[in-house]
């Protein structure tokens, strides 16, 4: 199984997925830093608590999401997760959450 991130452009129906991790890297990766970090929203990505993110806890997530790449830039066995960061904070960072809809899981 995969995560994924959802992306809906409101106005056009149109619908774009971005790869997260599978399942396995998720839990043996993923999870252990943001325990570590103390990150609320990221660790569940997996669990279907974001299936409909809110619009005010965008900037949260984004804020989580810098955390967890400055880490991975620490952290040298973590670098296959940095592409992956850094294109769900692009994402982030170049919608508004008024045109659109986000999900994960």
């Amino acid at each position: 199984m995969t995560i994924e991130m959802g992306i809906l452009q409101i106005n056009t129906g149109n619908y774009e997925v971005i790869p997260v991790a599978t399942s396995e890297i998720f839990s043996q990766f993923w999870l252990p830093a943001c325990k570590s970090l103390g990150l609320q929203f990221i660790s569940h990505f997996h669990d279907g608590s974001l299936n409909v993110v809110l619009a005010e806890d965008v900037p949260k997530i984004l804020e989580e999401l810098i955390c967890l790449h400055s880490y991975t830039l620490e952290q040298e066995d973590l670098a296959f997760m940095r592409e992956r960061i850094e294109r769900i904070i692009q994402v982030f960072q170049t919608t508004d959450a008024k045109f659109y809809e986000y999900d994960f899981g």
